[in-house]
């Protein structure tokens, strides 16, 4: 016995994979807060195992901004965020990591890519310029 055309077989449900359903999550060797500086400013990396934060600041403490970015893609080299419709890509190297020249969250007054965010440097997570 067949199904009615206008009903899907029991049997040809798709079920999504584990993979397709659970949230992407950062490793644990890349959690914790990042800093650098150069000379327009310092910026902060807080990356968390289920998001990320970029924050920049002038010396002058005059303009500052931070942004919170949804993780949507982890792999050995790359994290892949979003805010709103924008995607930024944070590359993984072995000693830090780095936003791709072409990743720009939209509060950056720094250009995020000319920051490196060594992995030396990684301390516990906690707020930006805390």
């Amino acid at each position: 016995m067949s199904a009615p055309a206008d009903e899907t077989p029991v049997d040809d449900v798709v079920t999504p994979r584990a993979s397709e359903t659970t949230p992407p999550r950062v490793p644990a060797e890349l959690v914790g807060n990042y800093d650098d500086e150069n000379g327009d400013g310092q910026a902060c990396l807080s990356v968390r195992e289920n998001g990320v934060t970029y924050a920049s600041l002038s010396f002058d403490s005059e303009r500052g901004c931070g942004v919170d970015l949804v993780l949507e893609r982890v792999n050995a080299t790359s994290l892949t965020v979003r805010e709103r419709d924008a995607r930024s890509v944070l590359r993984v190297e072995a000693d830090a990591l780095r936003f791709d020249r072409a990743s720009q969250p939209t509060c950056a007054h720094l250009d995020p890519s000319q920051f490196t965010f060594r992995r030396a440097s990684r301390r516990p997570v906690r707020d930006c310029f805390e």
